[in-house]
């Protein structure tokens, strides 16, 4: 897209690429992809003291380890990590499980996962897929949706996500997933800056990003409309369902599951009304 006409900037295209959109309107580019974003969002992966792409290194092994101990994954057992990035998920459940396969749709992230991962671990392997077009069927005795991914989803992605997940796991395979709660809100706004260089370009670019909030199903996201010097704008969304208890544990329990665990966060703290993330495990029943 570009706002420009005659060197001038067209206000109504603008006002077009910066306005409300519909709850769950995609990105205009595949931005995990693009060379400079995804290697900018590696970054973040990687900082073990920045909560951005990834949770925070100690989150990550407090995390894995009271998962590993709640299943009791074992050399017997099968992992499934969706949307695992740079598999730093995967380097520690590798450490106890019998095999671990990690999907995710960047390149970037995975061939970096490969490098690192595959030589200390020969019980993992990578594969490039969106987890919404999993085939296998009853292969898995655990499959794992960490840091909010599930409420990036659609409502017809969030279904056929539950479908993928129960069809891949074997009998009592567990799945285990975080979601952000209706406590996350967010105030509406928005905000402009222009970077010489920055996250989402290497080059100079303005950056206008509104923070959105939806009802009935209650959503919340983030919108960054870039824009740089010759007019060519680029739209990124982000979309955060927020679920209350009910909502949540009520969906997964229609696509053929039993909650076997509730909590803040996958450490297994105590979930109160308050909380503002919530943990869950769900057995394939």
């Amino acid at each position: 897209m570009n706002i420009l006409d005659h060197n001038k900037i067209n206000f109504l295209a603008l006002e077009n690429a910066i306005s409300k959109p519909h709850a769950y309107q995609k990105s205009t580019v595949p931005f995990w992809d693009d060379p400079y974003i995804s290697t900018q969002m590696l970054n973040f992966h990687l900082d073990p003291e920045v909560e951005a792409a990834s949770k925070k290194a100690e989150t990550i092994l407090a995390e894995t380890a009271f998962i590993e101990e709640t299943v009791k994954l074992d050399k017997t057992k099968a992992v499934i990590d969706l949307g695992c990035g740079p598999g730093l998920y995967v380097n520690e459940f590798a450490k106890k499980a019998g095999s671990v396969l990690g999907i995710d749709l960047s390149q970037n992230s995975l061939d970096y996962a490969s490098k690192t991962i595959l030589p200390q671990h020969k019980n993992v392997s990578f594969i490039k897929m969106n987890y919404l077009d999993l085939q296998e069927e009853s292969r898995f005795d655990l499959a794992t949706l960490i840091y909010y991914d599930f409420g990036a989803l659609n409502l017809q992605e969030q279904a056929k996500l539950l479908d993928n997940v129960h069809r891949v796991l074997k009998k009592d395979g567990i799945f285990v997933l975080d979601v952000l709660t209706d406590q996350a809100r967010q105030v509406e706004s928005i905000d402009v800056k222009f970077h010489q260089k920055g996250f989402w370009s290497p080059e100079p670019y303005m950056e206008i990003h509104r923070k959105l909030i939806y009802k009935d199903p209650l959503i919340r996201a983030d919108q960054y409309t870039i824009m740089d010097e010759a007019g060519h704008v680029r739209i990124i969304r982000n979309y955060d369902r927020l679920f209350t208890m009910s909502e949540i544990t009520n969906l997964i329990i229609e696509h053929g599951f039993r909650i076997t665990g509730l909590y803040r966060n996958l450490q297994g703290d105590p979930w109160n009304t308050s909380s503002t993330t919530m943990g869950l495990f769900a057995q394939k029943i």
